[in-house]
């Protein structure tokens, strides 16, 4: 039986005994990738097994997923089967790589056609310029995720500030604790990852020096949302990015610097503390009236 810790951490509250037939059999963590053969290990203070071979098909392809995903560089027509394709031909080995496709490779692929290849190179070209915290997020740094991408573009302002930043200094920011200050320098001071950033804007790629969401002036000037749950109409960083456009703000956590909880399906211990402070809750469609009456 598993239910929700807080907002999104899933908790295991107990076995069912009583749905176990026998056939069980006790799972052991294997010693090496089933992809590459490399070891895996699991790292001082994780929970996660890791292949740590930066080369395994399966590492890439997943760094590829998640680099051209929505809230990521938000690049349109690359599916699952597309990628695995270009990785198990060999034409794309890292993320550059996809900079780097003409229409002939592409056409050369199955179910791909001139127009179908046509509009992924304009998708490509679309997310050339991405913003600062979106790059940040679609390297896919341990520890950042959307919400720490943007807090680091806002307080640097160029991706060179934010690679060349120590732990020190990042745990002066807001919501950057040392685990995530020290897996942020970490990643800065790899190799293969200095490379990987190198290949990028060598193959093009131009990262803004503004985040997303540095504070603008604005009808929503001084106001502070939070978001929890699942809305139905839009991602919490699409719903962010509109308040970010209005020139509001967006936090992680309620407090009584918040003046609006917008509540979507399923919400957690946020709603809770937004009752207990007395803070205003607004369903999804109370929120976007509110930017529309804004706007």
């Amino acid at each position: 039986m598993v239910e929700r810790a807080g907002d999104v951490i899933p908790q295991v509250v107990k076995a069912l005994d009583d749905q176990r037939t026998g056939d069980e059999r006790a799972f052991d963590m294997p010693n090496a990738c089933p992809v590459c053969r490399s070891p895996v290990v699991r790292l001082e203070g994780a929970v996660a097994h890791r292949c740590l071979n930066a080369s395994c098909p399966a590492r890439i392809k997943q760094s590829l997923l998640h680099f051209v995903s929505k809230g990521a560089l938000d690049v349109d027509g690359f599916g699952p089967k597309l990628l695995s394709q270009l990785v198990d031909r060999g034409i794309v080995k890292r993320l550059g790589d996809l900079f780097r496709l003409d229409p002939e490779t592409l056409v050369d692929l199955e179910r791909m056609g001139p127009k179908s290849a046509e509009n992924l190179l304009a998708a490509l070209e679309r997310a050339e310029s991405p913003s600062l915290n979106r790059f940040l997020f679609a390297l896919g740094i341990p520890e950042v995720g959307d919400r720490a991408a943007q807090i680091l573009a806002d307080a640097f302002g160029s991706l060179e500030a934010v690679a060349s930043a120590d732990a020190d200094s990042l745990t002066q920011l807001p919501e950057i604790g040392p685990r995530t200050a020290e897996a942020i320098e970490r990643f800065f001071a790899g190799d293969a990852n200095r490379e990987t950033i190198a290949d990028l804007l060598g193959a093009g790629v131009s990262v803004s020096r503004r985040g997303r969401s540095q504070p603008r002036p604005g009808p929503l000037d001084g106001i502070r949302f939070v978001f929890t749950g699942t809305l139905a109409s839009m991602s919490r960083a699409e719903a962010g990015e509109r308040v970010n456009r209005l020139g509001g703000a967006v936090g992680s956590s309620v407090s009584s610097k918040t003046d609006y909880v917008v509540a979507g399906d399923n919400p957690g211990s946020k709603a809770k503390a937004a009752v207990r402070l007395h803070l205003e809750i607004l369903t999804e469609d109370a929120f976007l009236d509110f930017l529309a009456r804004h706007g």
